[in-house]
């Protein structure tokens, strides 16, 4: 499987794939620069049970968790990646 850039935004609770070598989407900040898509499933998965706003969309949003917390999130379902 390709790789793929995973960001987030804590606008609209959602996360975004795209090709590593492209540039950030507009209103999302990076969690990893370039990651096997089936990887990042893994962890969107786990973060949609885990705060099921985000699985649910057209919230509020302070209902979404913020960056920092995902980010926490990544680093810890991740733990060795260095990215």
């Amino acid at each position: 499987m390709p790789d793929y850039k995973l960001e987030y935004s804590e606008e609209q609770g959602k996360f975004h794939q795209d090709h590593a070598e492209k540039r950030k989407a507009q209103g999302y900040l990076t969690l990893c620069d370039s990651m096997d898509s089936q990887l990042q499933y893994d962890f969107m998965e786990a973060m949609f049970k885990k705060y099921p706003a985000l699985e649910v969309g057209f919230r509020m949003k302070d209902e979404y968790p913020s960056f920092e917390q995902i980010q926490q999130e990544f680093r810890a379902f991740f733990p060795g990646l260095k990215n």
